[in-house]
């Protein structure tokens, strides 16, 4: 893969990450022949079909051209949010470097998987559920007009003018 990285020059600047679920008819719980590290068909949480069972399809894109960086089936039943950790030091390895900008769902919203990021100096960006304390504090510093000051201040990693402006227009 590294190759192919090199010698298509792709940017791994921007990762997007993203999980779906492929949704199965039939019987599988006999499959004979199958390695035990596969991953099993299960009933899990599907939103289309929840009366099928389900692999789970992980997906990381280069923002540059949305080629395909890292993949893997999980089980049907396996939530998303723990399966940013080991797919963020894949990238990671396939990076050389931690600095990349993640993109992920609200599921990246988990304390482990933000701080594991945090700590290893890497950045993302995620949707912030409503149901996060920081959702209300950052509406009141919008609605407030204190969201450029607290953007630009000493804990921000946005370093430059134009990336305080980005982010404070995408906010509102």
């Amino acid at each position: 893969m590294t190759c192919a990285i090199r010698s298509f020059q792709i940017s791994l600047d921007e990762l997007h990450n993203d999980a779906t679920t492929l949704s199965m008819q039939g019987d599988y719980s006999s499959f004979i022949g199958a390695s035990p590290r596969a991953p099993r068909v299960r009933f899990g949480h599907a939103k289309e079909r929840p009366d099928l069972a389900q692999l789970i399809f992980l997906l990381t894109v280069a923002a540059d051209g949305y080629v395909p960086i890292t993949f893997r089936l999980a089980d049907g039943n396996m939530p998303e949010d723990p399966t940013h950790i080991p797919t963020w030091e894949e990238c990671r390895a396939l990076a050389g470097r931690e600095d990349f900008l993640y993109v992920a769902d609200a599921k990246l919203c988990s304390r482990n998987a933000m701080a594991h990021i945090d700590k290893n100096h890497g950045r993302f960006l995620t949707v912030l559920p409503r149901t996060r304390a920081e959702n209300g504090e950052f509406r009141r510093f919008i609605a407030i007009g204190e969201l450029q000051e607290r953007l630009s201040g000493p804990r921000c990693r946005l370093k430059d003018e134009k990336s305080v402006e980005a982010a404070a227009k995408a906010a509102i």
